[in-house]
């Protein structure tokens, strides 16, 4: 048992990587025209008190992609707000390089670029997942078990 990687994990938390891409009609579009499809291989911060996935309006607009309707929202808070949403292929890897699964999902714009959180994978996602969370050991585990 490490203190010190059971303190990172307190202040850090826990981190998956993910891979963000237009939508999958869109994929097919490009790839039939011969272009190259944008994406963005980001960190995610896994928050199980965010009801739905956020990502960062400006990974989103990196992509080049185009809200296509808005979600009510309430902040942590309690603020209620309004927010660009945007249909999204997410990659989201699991465990080692070759665990990942592929979602087709919409998701709502982000704004904490500021303090380095570029994504949030909530409950949306995470029900989808077996997550055992390890404070002594400062470890954590990610299982896939649904289906998409």
């Amino acid at each position: 048992m490490s203190d010190k990687k059971a303190a990172l994990l307190e202040k850090e938390g826990a981190w998956v990587p993910v891979v963000l891409l237009p939508p999958q009609p869109v994929i097919d579009q490009l790839k039939r025209e011969g272009k190259d499809v944008p994406s963005r291989r980001i960190r995610a911060l896994i928050d199980t008190g965010a009801e739905s996935t956020s990502i960062s309006q400006k990974e989103l607009d990196a992509i080049g992609l185009i809200s296509r309707n808005v979600r009510n929202m309430i902040a942590s808070s309690g603020e209620k707000r309004v927010s660009p949403a945007f249909d999204i292929t997410l990659e989201l890897e699991y465990g080692g390089k070759d665990d990942f699964v592929v979602f087709p999902f919409e998701v709502a714009a982000l704004d904490l670029d500021e303090i380095g959180v570029y994504a949030l994978i909530g409950r949306d996602v995470l029900r989808h997942f077996k997550l055992t969370y390890n404070g002594p050991e400062g470890a954590y585990k990610l299982e896939f078990i649904g289906s998409r």
